[in-house]
């Protein structure tokens, strides 16, 4: 922590008491350990402007650090031409902070955030404020300085992934927005932009869910974030659903051929003669054209059997259709 604050020494007050002594900062540099692990976490200004935000944030509230920690930091993230941006757009909005009663702005704000190292001290009152004052303008230099111009093709293609969770696809549109275009994807005005790049860019049965929702645009990101969530969540079981209905389709095709190629086969021995003569009747493709009862063929038959003499009959070459489970375990192995 470059600024740190400790009681001073006790000093003897007017009445010949001894009194607490006041708040004294002195100042500790960051360490060489604190600035590599910094770099190696947070990505560069040009890749990731609000990463670099949000980190000198944090440290601006816990360490307070000074000027020279400042522009230490600055140059640790940014190049040449990213660090004049970053103080340009910083003096900008002193200009706009400027006290009544101030004439040259430009002057004031040049003041306010200076190029060489000035004697602020930490242990007075107005050397704090100075130093607070520019952290607060570093900042706002930091925010502004990450706007380009806009190229909405760069918006255009970012798509969900399949496997991409709908909050991981919103925070990558919202840092395309950040980073390709001069918009606040967080602001309350430029919502409606950003939830129809939402939707559009989501996944299909997402983007078909979302749609239609009315007035989706208008909608809070969060009712969108939710909605989209469950159906990445039921994502799998309408995969499996739709896995089951194709195979059991594919078993009924497979049944059918069954049947078919039953009927136009060995004819011979299934058809009997109409009683009177009116010609034949159809039989079933397990039905003896002899009993009439199902299970063999006429030349299988034991009852045609009882009735003669000589060696038995061959083996049977009759065999059953198969059961409908062991049609769709035949329909999966046919589709995989």
């Amino acid at each position: 922590m470059p600024l740190r604050e400790i009681w001073g020494a006790q000093v003897l007050g007017e009445d010949g008491t001894l009194q607490e002594g006041r708040p004294v900062y002195y100042y500790q540099p960051f360490t060489t350990s604190d600035i590599l692990n910094w770099k190696h976490h947070t990505p560069a200004y040009s890749e990731k402007p609000q990463a670099m935000v949000d980190l000198l944030e944090t440290i601006f509230q816990t360490q307070q650090p000074t000027w020279v920690d400042c522009k230490q930091l600055l140059f640790m993230f940014c190049n040449t031409e990213e660090h004049m941006r970053v103080v340009s757009e910083a003096r900008k909005w002193l200009q706009t902070q400027a006290p009544a009663g101030i004439l040259d702005t430009d002057r004031w704000a040049r003041e306010a955030f200076p190029d060489e190292e000035p004697d602020w001290s930490p242990n007075s009152e107005d050397g704090r404020t100075r130093l607070e004052r520019y952290r607060l303008a570093f900042l706002q230099g930091g925010r502004a300085g990450t706007k380009k111009p806009t190229n909405m093709a760069k918006i255009s293609e970012v798509f969900q992934k399949p496997d991409e969770s709908p909050a991981a696809f919103y925070e990558r549109l919202c840092e395309a927005y950040r980073i390709y275009t001069p918009f606040n994807p967080e602001a309350l005005e430029n919502q409606t932009m950003v939830n129809a790049a939402f939707v559009g860019q989501a996944q299909p049965d997402s983007r078909r869910k979302l749609q239609k929702l009315e007035g989706f645009a208008g909608k809070n990101a969060t009712e969108l974030l939710e909605i989209a969530n469950k159906v990445f969540i039921n994502r799998d079981s309408v995969a499996r659903r739709e896995e089951e209905k194709r195979i059991q389709r594919r078993a009924n095709i497979i049944a059918a051929a069954f049947r078919g190629s039953g009927s136009q086969t060995d004819q011979k021995g299934k058809q009997e003669y109409r009683p009177g003569g009116k010609g034949r009747l159809n039989l079933r493709r397990d039905q003896c054209a002899y009993c009439k009862e199902t299970g063999h063929w006429k030349n299988e038959c034991p009852k045609r059997q009882s009735k003669k003499t000589g060696p038995p009959f061959p083996p049977s070459r009759y065999q059953p259709e198969p059961p409908e489970a062991d049609l769709i375990g035949l329909a999966m192995a046919d589709s995989d």
